[in-house]
């Protein structure tokens, strides 16, 4: 039923008009709860030849998705940020902000509004069409020389040439990952070089790394590993990853003395002592043993 009355108002108004309403209603309070309006934005923007890009804004600054996605039309249509709230004041008291696997830019624009001018914040992601809308947003924002965007792979060696395959997924380019030998090779793929976590922040003498969010569909064991000395020596403080509970990422965080609270989309509780399941990702916050007071303090259930 949604997706005709979506069909004929395109018909009737055109789709440019039609998003245009669609936008405006879905900005307010009536139009999401009374007229249910973002019940149509799935199947409007699905049904549109990807991509679309458009100029988001959330906190004041503007932010380019492409609205085919699910994480660009939430930006767009709701300006909801995908950065549980929870997280807003520990980024806020943070120095330097890596952003791995950057994606549209959700966190590293985030983290941009969030933090002080002085703050420092890497967007690393391999997709260049995700790369270019990253740098699209910050010359938007005036912001150029606050981020870094850096289209590396993030593995445990250094200068390495890996294949990514830029996911053909029109509703999440977020499913692009780093070809692995067994994978066959397809037009899709891309060579990219290789990159350690360690590396990275040395050549940038990032010192003390405040928070790093990272989600880079099961490459997270390698980028990891590469990252060994620096969380051997508790950095970063704080770690938002998609991993597999008992799996060579947790374990690596595991073994360097990080704990982690599991979050749900609703709550950050403890992980059960033995769960584990790698066939399945969750959310997790890992806690370095050196984390300071400042950021300690301002995370719900983490005492």
């Amino acid at each position: 039923m949604r997706t005709a009355l979506m069909r004929l108002g395109c018909k009737v108004l055109g789709p440019q008009r039609f998003e245009k309403a669609l936008h405006r209603g879905c900005a307010s309070t009536v139009g999401r709860r009374v007229l249910h309006l973002g019940a149509f934005v799935h199947s409007y923007c699905v049904s549109r030849p990807s991509p679309q890009i458009r100029a988001a804004t959330l906190r004041g600054y503007t932010f380019y998705v492409n609205i085919c996605e699910s994480i660009g039309y939430t930006h767009y249509f709701f300006q909801e940020d995908y950065v549980p709230r929870w997280l807003h004041p520990a980024i806020a008291r943070s120095a330097v902000f890596l952003d791995v696997g950057a994606n549209m830019g959700s966190w590293t624009m985030s983290a941009l509004s969030l933090m002080p001018p002085a703050g420092r914040v890497f967007a690393i992601e391999c997709n260049p069409q995700n790369a270019a809308l990253i740098r699209r947003s910050l010359a938007a924002n005036g912001s150029e020389r606050r981020v870094e965007v850096v289209e590396y792979a993030v593995a445990d060696q250094d200068g390495l040439k890996m294949r990514f395959h830029v996911s053909e997924d029109t509703v999440n380019s977020g499913r692009s990952w780093l070809v692995r030998d067994s994978y066959e090779k397809s037009s899709s793929d891309i060579s990219i070089e290789t990159i350690t976590l360690d590396t990275f922040a040395d050549r940038h003498e990032l010192g003390a790394i405040d928070f790093m969010k990272m989600d880079i569909e099961r490459a997270e064991d390698l980028a990891l590993k590469g990252f060994a000395r620096h969380l051997r020596d508790g950095f970063p403080h704080l770690i938002f990853i998609e991993l597999a509970l008992g799996g060579e990422a947790h374990r690596v965080l595991m073994d360097h003395g990080y704990r982690g609270l599991q979050w749900d989309g609703m709550r950050l509780q403890p992980i059960e002592a033995g769960k584990g399941d790698d066939d399945r990702c969750v959310d997790i916050l890992a806690i370095s043993p050196t984390v300071p007071t400042r950021l300690l303090e301002v995370l719900p259930g983490s005492e």
